[in-house]
Parts: C-alpha cells; sequence; structure tokens
C-alpha cells in the first residue's frame, strides 16, 4: 500500500540523497579510500590528500550532485529512504 503523496515522498528522498552524497564526497576524506588515484580528478584528488580549497569543493560538491542521478547507489538508497519514509507515514495515519 501506498501513501497518498507517494510522488513527493520518493522526490524528496531523492533529493536528499543526492545532498547527502554530495556533501559526503565534499568533505569525508575516506570516501575515496579504495578509489584509485588514477581514477580521481584533481579536486577529488586534493581533498582524498587533505589540502583541498574552497574551490575544489565546491567542484567536487556540483559535480557529485548533478552526476548522482546516474549512480546505482543513489537509486538504491533513494528506494530504500522512500520505502521506509512511505511505510512510516502511513502508521502513522
Amino acid at each position: 500500500m501506498l501513501h497518498q503523496s507517494w510522488v513527493t515522498i520518493l522526490f524528496v528522498s531523492f533529493v536528499s540523497v543526492l545532498l547527502c552524497n554530495a556533501l559526503i564526497a565534499t568533505f569525508v576524506r575516506s570516501y575515496y579510500k579504495k578509489i584509485p588515484i588514477g581514477r580521481l580528478n584533481h579536486s577529488q584528488l586534493r581533498i582524498k590528500q587533505g589540502n583541498a580549497s574552497r574551490e575544489h569543493r565546491l567542484n567536487v560538491f556540483v559535480l557529485s550532485f548533478l552526476f548522482g542521478i546516474a549512480s546505482l547507489r543513489t537509486l538504491f538508497l533513494t528506494i530504500i529512504l522512500a520505502a521506509a519514509l512511505n511505510f512510516t507515514y502511513l502508521a502513522l495515519a
């Protein structure tokens, strides 16, 4: 059974997962722990090394937010979050 505003729940879940993923990619060095250095762009490498400027972090945030749409991890987390919120709202109603 779906909540009557399930489209809104799905959209808000998707945007919040994108935002959280972009913030983690911007500020957490261990996000790039298992990614080889050759696969990182310049800004991501600076974050991994710990000497990124605001410009590098802004670049990584924007790119992670925009291209996170195509990430399977983002879509999977969105589905899980949306299902949990849907059932929570149904239980509260």
